[in-house]
């Protein structure tokens, strides 16, 4: 089993910083864990004149600013798709740290159980009247963690502008250039509307093809101890005031956290039977959908599942 992580990163001071402090906390648990051959981590940039890649990060020609996120992304897809062997793939922001115990044990139950056909992300929200298909349709990753398939990865590269002519979608996501459609959507919203239009248009459920893992959504030093970190697969740095030495000063936390601790494998059992435990259909499912914010409809989507499960 391979699993490979792509940090998501831009040439400001600020993203550049916390994406050399979050590597380097991901790669010292990588080490500590001795998983080496199986996880692989890069870090990508855009605005680059030529694809490269120098001491694991990846430099493409994509633009870096905000909008161009999902061609940056798709791009990285297609080098290391091109370039690596992997059986997931885990995107995330330099903002996003990683159990990556967990994520190995996740990742092996995917595999031993044949899984290969989902998306996971760091939350699921349910937006109605959103950018979205209509109906149950309208699920939406976060890009702070987003954990893939190769399948699935192979998928979205099949179906990259699968959404662009679908009337279901307004055209606030979409600009042109040149007189050509330019998709300005961030890499997250985009890669949605993928999956969404390719079940939509397969008449598939939605249901089996996205999910989320239990996460942190702001992690604070104070209440956030090992013994409470140690059930999240993401963990997100961030603060108000969108302070950089606060965030590296959270990484450090949590480098040190993790490195000064393990999880038990009886330990590691127990969180996999807890987010099994909320899942509708174990087969297909390893996550629950996040209540943390009003807009999303658990309530909703738990209830459609069960009805299409009986």
């Amino acid at each position: 089993m391979k699993i490979l992580i792509l940090m998501m990163s831009c040439h400001t001071d600020l993203y550049e910083n916390q994406a050399k402090y979050m590597y380097e906390a991901l790669l010292s648990s990588i080490s500590k864990l001795k998983l080496e051959d199986i996880i692989t981590l890069k870090v990508y940039y855009g605005n680059s004149q030529n694809v490269y890649e120098d001491n694991n990060i990846i430099y493409l020609k994509s633009g870096d600013n905000f909008s161009n996120t999902y061609y940056k992304t798709l791009e990285a897809f297609e080098y290391v798709s091109n370039n690596y062997e992997y059986d997931f793939l885990l995107r995330i922001n330099c903002s996003t740290y990683i159990n990556i115990q967990l994520l190995y044990n996740i990742c092996k139950y995917l595999k031993e159980n044949n899984i290969t056909d989902v998306s996971y992300t760091h939350e699921l929200l349910y937006l109605p009247n959103s950018v979205f298909a209509p109906n149950i349709y309208n699920f939406h990753l976060i890009g702070k963690m987003m954990l893939f398939s190769k399948e699935t990865i192979n998928l979205i590269l099949d179906n990259k502008f699968i959404f662009m002519d679908n009337d279901e979608y307004p055209n606030a996501g979409i600009r042109i250039e040149n007189g050509k459609k330019i998709i300005a959507y961030q890499d997250d919203i985009a890669i949605s509307a993928v999956i969404n239009t390719y079940n939509l248009n397969n008449n598939n459920d939605a249901h089996p093809y996205m999910t989320a893992f239990l996460s942190i959504p702001m992690f604070n030093e104070t209440f956030h101890t090992f013994e409470y970190c140690k059930n999240f697969l993401s963990i997100v740095v961030k603060d108000s005031n969108n302070k950089n030495d606060q965030k590296i000063n959270q990484i450090l936390s949590l480098q040190k956290m993790f490195n000064d601790n393990v999880i038990h494998d009886d330990e590691i059992k127990n969180i996999l039977k807890i987010n099994i435990k909320y899942s509708c259909n174990p087969k297909v499912y390893i996550g629950f959908f996040n209540n943390k914010h009003n807009y999303v409809y658990k309530n909703k989507i738990i209830k459609y599942i069960k009805s299409k499960n009986k």
